[in-house]
Parts: C-alpha cells; structure tokens; sequence
C-alpha cells in the first residue's frame, strides 16, 4: 500500500522512444509552498488553519514546471512505487539504517506523499508540475501539467508494468485516464509467473520477471495511533505519508563528479513536485554523454513544500513544525500522534 519511490535512471533503453532536451526545467514561479511565514502554532484559532491551507494552495497554482531541454534520449526514466512502506514502518522494524538506504544517489528524507491512498498519491506525482492540487481536483486534470504528457512531447514515450491486474479500486484506470498515461500500453502481468495472492484473491506477480512502473503512495500505518486503528488510512497521517524517496542512476558511460557513493541526503520537506524537477535536472545535465551527473547540485536546488495531505473530507497540514487535523470541514484540531 504505501512507498519507497525509487526514480530510477538507466543508460540502457527500456521504455522505447525515451526522449529529451538540452537546459533545465523551468518553472514560471518559485517551485516552494513555504515562502510565506506561516501562522504560529501556539494558539491557533479555527479560521487559521484554514487560512494557510488557502495560501498554500493559492501558492501552488501558481507553479508551472516544463522540461526546457533539447536532447535526444539517452537513458530511461524509471519510476518504482512499492506499496506500504513508510520511514514509521521502517521504524517498526528497526530498519531505518538498512544498508538499501545507502545505494541511493539522492535520498529525500522528508518527503510526502499527499495522501494515504494509491490512486490519490499516484496521481499527485503525475500531475506535479502545476503544483499540489486539493484532492477534489486531482480528478479532473490539466494535461498539460502531467509528467507523463510533458515527457511525451520531448519525445519519451510511457510504458506501465504492474506486479498485479490494476483492477482493484480502479488504480490502472486512473493511472491511463488522469495520469496523462493514456496512450502508455500496459503490460499485460499475466505473462509473468504468479508469486502468491492479494488481499482480495487476485494474483500477485513476480517482482523480478515484472518492471514495475508506479508512483509514490502511502504506509502501512502499522502502529496505529490515537486517532485510527493500525492499518487503517482514512487520515493520511505523517506515519502515512511521510515516505523514503530514492533517486539512484547505474548503466555504463554515466560520469558523476561525486564518486564517494554516498546519498545526498534533502532533509528539507518535499513533494511530488521535486520529483519532478528532479528527473528534468537530471536529464539537463546528460550524465551518461557529454555532460556530468552532479547530484549534490540537483538536490541543493529542490523546491521546499509545505507537508499537506488529503483524503476525502479529511486534511492533515502541517504549521511550524506542529501538525493539524480537519474532519469533514469541521474545527482544526492538533494531532498527536500518542
């Protein structure tokens, strides 16, 4: 259910007609949720709360990141979901210093994921680079502001693979009709050898003979708290959506100016907006030609954005360093976790 999401570059070609340009992305505003001070979370009254959400998002409509590049494919762009994996589920199983964590190119340590539910967070890393939109209009998308669209018209062309059907709550579907992924084929899983079973009886695919392309989505929330029972994700709550994201490029002919192979760590707060803007950084510097891959310099310019998370009538927010909870446009309350 919820994700390490490693975006992954290879040299090899592995989605066909992969394509690219030559300068940075640029962004039309500052790529950040967080330039105005935000209300003190001593005190708060009810209106508040409500206040920065608004700002937040009036902030984030302004975002307009575009690929301004002019170079041909030379490598894949591979994005990895896994589902229900969070920095709180890696603490409950005392791996938060596994050795994995150490592989990476890049490692966002803050990052959110937006909500607590697949096809939601999904979609909120496809629709990125218009900024992060209210859950109510994520179903309705600017498809021009979606990654897959705006790789498309650099020449990349999309591929979905899935260690399962994509038939459970629609996910698949979602993915081809709001995700800018409508012209993506699918790689039909049943080719694949069947691993062992869902939760609801379909067929789980092996991960190995499966290249599976997804976005980040949620934890598994196996601790629960005092507002929900373990497992449950109605909130989308920090053990929730406060997920790892790797960034890591491997194949041969790759010059990089960090050869220590050791993770940039981005301790900043981040969202699926960096995600972005970090791929079209990359793509900038042409790491595996003419060019050299400098890690430290695609994280050091990463936008900051403020830790929001949508659910259907439910909003976590964070203010100064404290988090607030809204059920069904009711009053803001503080969330503690015990």
């Amino acid at each position: 259910m919820t994700t390490v999401t490693l975006a992954v570059l290879i040299s090899v070609p592995f989605w066909s007609g992969v394509s690219v340009s030559n300068t940075p992305a640029t962004a039309t505003t500052p790529a950040t949720g967080q330039q105005t001070a935000a209300t003190p979370a001593q005190g708060l009254t009810p209106l508040e709360p409500s206040q920065v959400l608004e700002r937040f998002y009036r902030q984030q409509r302004e975002i307009k990141l575009t690929p301004n590049l002019n170079i041909k494919p030379e490598f894949d762009i591979l994005v990895l979901n896994i589902c229900s994996l969070s920095w709180s589920d890696l603490k409950a199983f005392d791996l938060l210093e596994h050795p994995f964590m150490s592989r990476a190119d890049i490692l966002l340590t803050n990052f959110y994921s937006a909500s607590s539910y697949s096809g939601p967070a999904a979609l909120h890393l496809l629709q990125a680079s218009c900024g992060q939109r209210p859950h109510a209009e994520i179903f309705t998308p600017i498809q021009s502001c979606t990654l897959g669209a705006q790789l498309a018209e650099q020449g990349f062309s999309s591929e979905i693979r899935m260690n399962h059907t994509g038939a459970f709550d629609n996910f698949l579907q979602e993915l081809q009709q709001l995700g800018g992924l409508q012209n993506a084929p699918f790689i039909q899983p049943s080719q694949f050898p069947v691993a062992m079973e869902g939760f609801d009886q379909s067929p789980i695919y092996s991960d190995s003979a499966v290249l599976v392309v997804m976005v980040p989505e949620h934890g598994a929330g196996l601790d629960g708290d005092r507002f929900q029972l373990p497992g449950m994700r109605e909130i989308p709550t920090p053990a929730l959506t406060h997920v790892p994201v790797m960034l890591k490029l491997f194949g041969p002919g790759l010059t990089r100016t960090n050869t220590e192979q050791k993770p940039v760590k981005v301790s900043h707060n981040t969202s699926a907006l960096a995600i972005t803007d970090a791929i079209y950084k990359i793509i900038a510097q042409q790491p595996f030609s003419t060019g050299k891959y400098e890690p430290e310099e695609v994280a050091d310019s990463l936008p900051m954005s403020r830790p929001v998370a949508e659910n259907e009538r439910v909003v976590m927010m964070e203010v100064n360093g404290e988090f607030y909870l809204q059920i069904n446009r009711g009053d803001w309350r503080p969330y503690k976790d015990k």
